[in-house]
């Protein structure tokens, strides 16, 4: 398709006997300190502008190849009256316009040429103009779409691509644009082919002239049918109302979560939505174990965040021996200061975010499957045992302290020191990491000591 339009172009621009040199204003009458922009068409090379003043006296010169054009600023020459503009070609061709400054003048009606023939070339660089604009369109397209295909193939290779919403909304304003260079293409064509029957009302008739018109409608159709096929392929349809559903977002992952959404109607194409979240940090607190009955002793566990999910959740349920409570196996609740802690054994972690979480660790401290049968006979205890019972209770004593209370304690400095350094390295600022250690329930004075 490109290569017969190229081919098509090149052959325009080859004729030159059959066209004439055009000079193009926006306008014809301007007044002191307006700028003229001179648009000149039809130079196959080369070409000499001059602008001479109503005195006949040149006040600016320049050139250019091919089709170009310059400004001139009527503040250079404040003469009031009618402007000649001479543009001569390389070539041997040549034309003159005119222009007013001030409001007295008036342009006559030209004198040179058919005006058939100078109209050719605006509609050839208009063409041209729709041309590079389509090309612009549809590499945007194919960007658009195939980012969205790498994106989501990436991650997800065996699902169908989605595009994002921000992928969608630029499709959506690629097709605005795409509709809008539609309509203007048919009111182009429109004039085009009345372009083509008042050229061939002039007598004689310029086959050449006519020829080429007919081949640049050809073009222009061309063109056209290429631009709605890509407008169909974004989707997008001034006519049709959208009716979006989506699905329930999911999961809160690595600080993003999504959802994918259709519409109804089939007016656009279905995309998926990703935005940021805070991943809600759980914080479970457990009732005491139940009596064993069965062979089972159950507790119930809050999370006081709400968050809704159980990634960190304690077991309710556990196997026993016997009928007797098992509440030393601990009421596990989050602490993070000593007056919080209660006799159980707490495990400090580190959460998905990398924040210091104190998860419940149950523990299964067995001193025996019997219970300690009472002494028979008082008197047998010598001071001997007494001794070494005293240093065996000491020693319980004191791992117990340690355990239950010394080593959560350890752990827990040890850990909120570490995710402190990690989000220094990061360069978190420092009030950002204490909001967060202070919201996942460490106390604030606890928080304030290890960020000094």
């Amino acid at each position: 398709m490109r290569f017969p339009l190229l081919f098509i172009i090149g052959l325009i621009i080859i004729l030159p006997l059959a066209l004439a040199v055009e000079i193009s204003l926006p306008k014809d009458n301007y007044n002191l300190d307006e700028i003229v922009t001179i648009s000149v068409f039809g130079c196959v090379e080369t070409s000499l502008l001059m602008i001479n003043n109503p005195s006949g006296f040149p006040v600016t010169v320049d050139q250019g190849f091919a089709s170009w054009q310059m400004n001139y600023n009527t503040k250079s020459d404040n003469t009031l009256g009618k402007y000649e503009i001479i543009v001569n070609c390389a070539d041997g061709n040549s034309q003159t316009k005119e222009f007013c400054l001030g409001e007295d003048c008036v342009i006559s009606e030209p004198e040179s040429g058919p005006e058939t023939i100078k109209d050719y070339s605006w509609f050839k660089n208009e063409f041209m103009g729709y041309n590079e604009t389509y090309s612009d369109f549809e590499e945007e397209y194919y960007e658009i779409t195939n980012e969205s295909v790498e994106h989501n193939t990436t991650n997800q290779p065996n699902q169908t691509s989605l595009l994002t919403l921000e992928d969608l909304e630029d499709l959506k304003e690629l097709g605005e644009d795409l509709d809008e260079l539609k309509e203007d293409l048919e009111d182009f064509s429109d004039d085009i082919d009345d372009y083509v029957d008042d050229l061939e009302d002039v007598d004689p008739v310029n086959e050449t002239l006519v020829n080429l018109s007919n081949i640049l409608i050809d073009n222009t159709e061309d063109l056209l049918e290429n631009v709605i096929n890509l407008l169909n392929k974004t989707g997008f349809d001034p006519d049709c109302n959208t009716y979006w559903t989506c699905t329930e977002w999911t999961t809160c992952a690595n600080g993003t979560k999504s959802q994918n959404c259709t519409d109804k109607y089939g007016c656009e194409m279905d995309y998926v939505e990703t935005v940021e979240c805070f991943m809600c940090l759980e914080s479970w607190n457990c009732t005491g174990w139940s009596s064993c009955s069965g062979g089972k002793q159950t507790r119930t566990c809050t999370d006081k965040h709400y968050c809704g999910t159980t990634l960190t959740k304690p077991t309710e349920e556990q196997s026993c021996q016997g009928s007797s409570s098992g509440t030393s196996s601990g009421v596990s609740g989050k602490s993070g200061s000593k007056d919080d802690l209660n006799i159980n054994n707490l495990d400090v972690g580190l959460d998905q975010q990398g924040i210091p979480q104190e998860k419940i660790v149950e523990p299964d401290f067995t001193f025996g499957s019997e219970e300690t049968e009472p002494l028979k006979e008082k008197s047998k205890l010598t001071p001997i045992l007494l001794i070494v019972a005293s240093i065996v209770l000491l020693i319980i004593i004191g791992g117990l302290v340690f355990l239950l209370y010394l080593k959560p304690k350890l752990d827990s400095a040890n850990e909120i020191k570490e995710y402190i350094k990690k989000e220094k390295v990061k360069n978190v600022p420092l009030d950002q990491v204490k909001k967060t250690l202070i919201e996942n329930g460490w106390p604030e004075k606890e928080v304030n000591k290890y960020l000094k």
